[in-house]
């Protein structure tokens, strides 16, 4: 799992994308600059021709296998006479290669891309293994071509991981290998569902990335799209197949359709859950599933006796204790699919008290203030920062009825900048990244992108980066925002502006001023 390095010695059959796109590179030397020629890599999607490297080595006594080698660690010389990149897994090489690619730049004058300032020597590796982007597709369907350019970003933000939330109350636009019909039912149309080849064709194009795709389908809560097939009705307690106006309050989660809660008393919800991951596990390769357990409404379960007796049958005195129950008896069934699988939980202030699996993963999701708590309450268990106050880009957008948003004010590049992960009171060790979440009620095909660029290069710099210090230069950051953006318009990928015009080029005499106020936003 990409926690940890690890390496297999097999023998591949065929040579990778990665390093057929460095055999077939070649170097021109001009003056005191190597001049990259040739056509563009299709594999790598770059805006700049590729480049001709002399010489590359994966280090190691074999080849290494891509899905279980995750150290990014690389080694990356520039010469008038060479270009040499070495790492101990293919992603390390796949973040030399986005290295240089970012090193290339054009010449104005010779209209030629060069590396300039040669020689360079860099050694790096990224601080946290986790950095992170998920993507919600239940809400609204984002489709296959939109996916794979939000890969292509994140390869060239050095980001590692998707976590794609791919059901939900709304929907399940995944067909099910184990429940065929269940699209039928559960899809917005049949044209709103990702097959089992689109899934692997996203997944393979995301490895070939340097992008691991973790896949959450949420249980017990946000379960409402299961009770839309008629077989699986019976395992959703507080079903109702009529829209917020006319359900209950306790029945709504910010604006959303009537939620509801699979029956933990019921076997019938445990054979449905072992169904989806094996599809899961047979679809993905991430090493890990998220199982979700958030907000679940428990006064769904308040309409069945049934799941009272349950719960007194095996001295469950509340509701935490009942999801507490299924949480451990999901995980059991996650286990007998795949014993190597992390399982990965949601929590925020409202669910601290329930237990959740000793080693699992749990991902935070509430007000940084009380991040600081998190250790103390969960002392066998690493972490995932998503604090909605820094990284949720839904927020100002509103709410499906024209409503304010509940998650308050825009997350500025700003913003997500100063977010340091260590500066609330958990210790770096228990920390493996964070990850910005992009909700889907009001995000869509045509506006998700601009959403996420490119103030998602901010989370990404800090989670690769060394921490920052008081030398941070505002007006640097800026500047690398806005080359970052040119080079996604490059590839044809949008993204919003973070200044007007006039800053984007005098960002030096725009931002001077604001140094010491930015700065002053940053735990450092």
């Amino acid at each position: 799992f990409f926690f940890s390095s690890r390496r297999r010695h097999t023998r591949q059959r065929s040579v990778s994308w990665a390093r057929r796109c460095v055999q077939e590179t070649v170097i021109e030397v001009h003056q005191n600059s190597l001049i990259l020629s040739r056509e563009e890599c299709s594999k790598l999607r770059i805006s700049t021709p590729p480049f001709k490297i002399q010489t590359f080595k994966i280090l190691g006594d074999g080849e290494d296998d891509s899905e279980d080698c995750n150290n990014e660690s690389y080694e990356l010389e520039v010469t008038t006479s060479k270009i040499s990149l070495s790492a101990q897994c293919q992603v390390g090489l796949v973040r030399a290669i986005t290295t240089l690619i970012h090193l290339a730049k054009m010449n104005n004058t010779t209209k030629e891309i060069e590396i300039a300032e040669v020689p360079i020597k860099i050694k790096d590796s990224p601080r946290f293994s986790y950095r992170g982007l998920m993507i919600d597709t239940a809400r609204h369907f984002i489709k296959k071509a939109t996916i794979k350019r939000i890969l292509d970003g994140m390869m060239h933000a050095k980001l590692s991981v998707l976590h794609w939330h791919i059901a939900d109350d709304d929907s399940i636009p995944m067909y099910s290998t184990s429940f065929p019909d269940l699209t039928k039912y559960t899809a917005f149309s049949p044209e709103h569902v990702y097959t089992p080849d689109d899934i692997k064709e996203i997944v393979k194009y995301a490895t070939e990335r340097g992008v691991r795709v973790i896949p959450e389908v949420d249980s017990p809560g946000h379960s409402r799209a299961v009770g839309l097939h008629p077989n699986f009705r019976e395992i959703v307690a507080g079903f109702s197949s009529v829209w917020p106006y006319d359900v209950p309050d306790v029945y709504r989660i910010h604006g959303g359709p009537p939620t509801a809660a699979l029956d933990p008393s019921m076997d019938k919800s445990y054979e449905f859950v072992k169904g989806i991951i094996k599809d899961l596990n047979l679809y993905f390769n991430g090493g890990a599933v998220h199982m979700g357990g958030d907000e679940v409404m428990a006064q769904s379960w308040d309409e069945r006796k049934s799941i009272r007796e349950f719960m007194k049958k095996h001295g469950l005195l509340d509701y935490n204790d009942l999801q507490t129950w299924w949480m451990n008896e999901t995980r059991k069934v996650v286990t007998s699919v795949n014993p190597k699988l992390q399982t990965i939980y949601w929590t925020n202030e409202d669910s601290f008290q329930l237990k959740y699996p000793r080693g699992d993963v749990v991902q935070y999701w509430g007000s940084s203030s009380q991040i600081h708590k998190l250790q103390g309450l969960y002392p066998f268990n690493t972490f995932i920062l998503s604090p909605n106050d820094y990284l949720y880009l839904d927020c100002s957008l509103g709410n499906p009825y024209g409503g304010n948003s509940w998650c308050g004010d825009f997350k500025t590049w700003a913003r997500m900048w100063t977010f340091e992960p260590t500066s609330f009171g958990l210790a770096e060790s228990k920390i493996l990244g964070a990850e910005a979440c992009a909700w889907g009620e009001l995000m869509n095909d045509f506006n998700l992108e601009d959403r996420l660029w490119p103030r998602m290069l901010s989370l990404a710099e800090t989670l690769w980066e060394p921490k920052k210090g008081a030398d941070l230069n505002i007006t640097k950051v800026v500047i690398k925002l806005n080359d970052f953006s040119k080079r996604l318009h490059s590839m044809n990928i949008p993204t919003s502006a973070i200044t007007g015009h006039y800053c984007e080029i005098n960002a030096q005499q725009c931002f001077q001023k604001w140094q010491r106020f930015i700065l002053s936003l940053i735990h450092i």
